[in-house]
């Protein structure tokens, strides 16, 4: 009679676990702990878990948005997409800078451990924009809700050595996706077949973007690596109508150009997504370097798709003698 109990309790858990749909778009921070639990934010000794010896998360950890630095450690500041189908989820997570003017971006995927709480293993880096090498590492957490905020919060841990790294926690936001179209496809559809409707309404949606820029700088330094499935996918490059880059294939190598901007008040800048590769959808990280900033978007696109700059030309002030600090924009956060 236990054993039908227990058994029935695990079969509730895995239901009530399949119910709830976390899929959505979260920020918030990973934030790292030395060996012997101390919190370098706090200063303070966290408790340790005398089974595991893992670092026990407070009830009021660090709140997301929020980077710290001190003599010891960088609080990073992180975005988290997450796609669930039934008990599984795909997860892309990108990783910001201090200045937010280098990413690394990686794929996860994973299930339920019990009620609420997930492992998410880390397959790829899909994009690594700093100069070493980024290892993979595991997220394991709990989602809860608190005076109607949706949390997740857990340890990430070394998949090479399964040391504890630290702690992570993410807050839901209404943000609109902007995971890679392909990874959601393949995740819902391994075999590439016709998707039905339900799949369909899974994948994200075309990027909306029609920005608009003031800028001094004579021309636009700009790159974009696909950060998905490279799958030959296609793109077109226009400036004021006229065609500057053809046939540009995304892969994992940062593909260059220069936009040299017309003696007109205002410019527009165009990326049109000509054929998608054997996957569905088209997905990209772009950043553009003006005198004032770098500014970051990921992208999602579909065959035929374009996005939009309107930029506006600025006389140059006379030059600041002090120190010259170039600021970073993260668009699409």
């Amino acid at each position: 009679m236990k054993k039908w109990i227990t058994a029935c309790a695990f079969l509730f858990s895995l239901i009530f676990v399949a119910a709830q749909d976390h899929s959505g778009v979260w920020q918030g921070t990973l934030k790292i702990v030395t060996r012997d639990g101390r919190d370098l934010r706090y200063k303070t000794i966290a408790k340790l878990n005398p089974v595991t010896g893992n670092p026990i998360i407070p009830d009021t950890a660090w709140y997301p948005y929020d980077i710290v630095i001190d003599s010891n450690t960088v609080h990073t500041r992180a975005k988290m997409e997450i796609i669930q189908s039934g008990n599984k989820m795909l997860v892309q997570l990108i990783s910001y800078a201090m200045d937010n003017r280098q990413v690394t971006m990686y794929e996860f995927s994973g299930g339920p451990k019990g009620k609420d709480h997930f492992l998410l293993t880390g397959k790829t880096n899909l994009v690594n924009e700093t100069q070493g090498e980024v290892p993979l590492f595991n997220l394991d957490g709990k989602f809860s809700d608190t005076n109607g905020l949706s949390y997740f919060k857990g340890i990430w841990r070394s998949q090479l050595s399964g040391n504890v790294l630290g702690y992570f926690v993410f807050e839901r936001t209404a943000e609109p996706f902007t995971i890679n179209p392909e990874l959601v496809h393949r995740f819902l559809n391994p075999s590439n077949k016709e998707i039905g409707p339900e799949e369909m309404a899974k994948l994200p949606l075309a990027t909306p973007l029609h920005d608009s820029i003031i800028t001094t700088s004579f021309s636009i330094d700009a790159s974009v690596v696909d950060n998905g499935i490279p799958d030959n996918d296609t793109l077109s490059i226009w400036l004021n109508g006229k065609l500057i880059e053809d046939n540009v294939v995304p892969g994992k190598k940062m593909f260059l150009f220069r936009a040299t901007l017309d003696e007109r008040k205002w410019n527009q800048l165009t990326i049109r997504c000509k054929s998608e590769g054997k996957i569905k959808g088209t997905g990209i990280l772009l950043n553009m370097n003006t005198d004032e900033a770098l500014l970051k978007y990921n992208l999602v696109m579909y065959q035929h798709d374009q996005v939009d700059w309107v930029i506006g030309r600025a006389e140059k002030k006379q030059q600041d003698l002090s120190p010259y600090k170039k600021t970073s924009v993260v668009q699409n956060k």
